[in-house]
């Protein structure tokens, strides 16, 4: 191949390298959403939690759906029991709480994310057993303890999905590269 041909061969390859990459980021953002960034931010420095994790648990408890409510009857973001938001509300000052705030994202965020702060302090510092608890309940994990019982395969494997999903949005997300090209595309 010679003269044009050649630099035709070069264009077409580049731009099918760059399509293929403008298509890996598509679906990456489709499989790794960031809606309610601020808000989770804002409440994980308060609260002293990794975004990521925060970010990682919405996407396994709701998928980002403010208005979800799972048959346990958890509602909102961060899948929350009515009476844990009402203890966790009088915790934090939220006067008048209603179950209907938990489908408010920002009063969703800032209960889940004080909640599961407060299992963190509870399990000195122990993720997997903060997180066991958020999604079964201290109660549970705290008798599947004592019993010396290990954590059921269906909890365990929602931790597993909970931290690997933090590492695979710490990955696209905060690379510098990799973040900006991400966060560059419409949601």
């Amino acid at each position: 191949m010679r003269g044009g041909a050649g630099r035709r061969l070069l264009a077409a390859a580049a731009a099918a390298v760059i399509l293929g990459g403008t298509l890996l980021l598509i679906v990456v953002r489709a499989a790794y959403p960031l809606d309610y960034e601020d808000s989770i931010r804002r409440a994980c420095v308060a609260h002293g939690l990794d975004p990521f994790l925060v970010i990682s648990l919405i996407a396994a408890e709701s998928g980002f759906r403010a208005d979800a409510v799972s048959p346990a009857g958890a509602v909102g973001l961060m899948q929350i029991m009515p009476a844990t938001g009402a203890w966790v509300a009088e915790q934090v000052g939220v006067a008048d709480f209603t179950p209907v705030f938990l489908e408010e994202a920002e009063t969703s965020v800032l209960l889940g994310t004080w909640y599961l702060s407060h299992l963190v302090a509870h399990y000195a510092g122990d993720l997997r057993l903060a997180l066991a608890a958020y999604n079964a309940g201290p109660t549970a994990v705290d008798r599947w303890r004592a019993a010396g019982e290990s954590t059921p395969a269906t909890v365990a494997s929602y931790v597993e999905r909970v931290l690997s999903g933090a590492a695979r949005y710490r990955f696209w997300y905060e690379s510098p590269i990799l973040g900006a090209l991400v966060r560059a595309l419409p949601r």
